[in-house]
C-alpha cells in the first residue's frame, strides 16, 4: 500500500514497474490536499486507486487516475476528475463532479454517480473496446434516454444530471437492465 502524504513529490505519482507479475493488487491512496495536476498512474500490476483526499475535501480541483496493465478499481473525488482504465477489466467510480470516465480495453464497469443526490452533474463515459456496463442508482423510470445505441447515448437523471455515453453495451438500473444495440 502506498499513501501519498503532504509534502510528497512529484504531485503526479507513477507506480514503479514490478519485476514479476502480480497476482494480488496494490493500493494507492492520498492523504493530502488536492492541488492542480495531482494524480496517480499504475504500472504493470492490478491497482486500487483512491483519489479522495482526507483533508480539504471542499476543493474545486480534480485529479487524474490512470490504471495499470492489470485490473483496476479507480475511485475519483467529489469534483471533476479524469479516470482512465487500462487494457484489462476495470471499475471506475466517479463520486460526483463533471467527470470523464474512460474505460479503454476490457469489459469495464462504471458508476458515474454513487448516489441519487450526486446525479446532478454532467459526466462523460467512454467504454472503449469490450463489453462495458454503466451502473445507475434507482429504477429506469428515474431516467430519460435519447438516441441510445452502443456508439452514443444521452441519459438524463430526474435530478438534472446528464450522462454522455459512448461505446457502452449495457445500462444496469436498480431493478432492470437495458442492452444498447448498434
Amino acid at each position: 500500500m502506498k499513501t501519498l502524504l503532504p509534502g510528497d513529490h512529484p504531485r503526479f505519482y507513477e507506480a514503479p514497474v514490478l519485476a514479476e507479475p502480480v497476482f494480488g493488487s496494490s493500493t494507492i491512496c492520498t492523504n493530502r490536499s488536492v492541488q492542480l495536476g495531482d494524480g496517480m498512474q499504475g504500472a504493470n500490476g492490478n491497482y486500487v486507486m483512491d483519489g479522495q483526499p482526507t483533508p480539504d475535501r471542499n476543493t474545486t480541483k480534480g485529479i487524474k487516475l490512470v490504471g495499470g496493465m492489470g485490473r483496476n478499481i479507480l475511485l475519483g473525488t467529489t469534483v471533476s476528475d479524469t479516470l482512465q482504465g487500462g487494457p484489462d477489466h476495470d471499475g471506475l467510480i466517479g463520486r460526483g463532479g463533471k467527470d470523464h470516465l474512460l474505460g479503454e480495453a476490457g469489459n469495464d464497469s462504471f458508476v458515474p454517480w454513487i448516489s441519487a443526490s450526486e446525479s446532478t452533474d454532467n459526466v462523460t463515459v467512454n467504454g472503449g473496446s469490450g463489453f462495458d456496463r454503466v451502473y445507475l442508482q434507482g429504477p429506469e423510470s428515474d431516467y430519460s434516454l435519447s438516441g441510445c445505441n452502443v456508439s452514443h447515448c444521452i441519459l438524463r437523471s430526474a435530478a438534472g444530471g446528464t450522462l454522455h455515453l459512448a461505446d457502452i453495451e449495457m445500462l444496469v438500473f436498480q431493478t432492470s437492465t437495458k442492452r444498447l444495440n448498434d
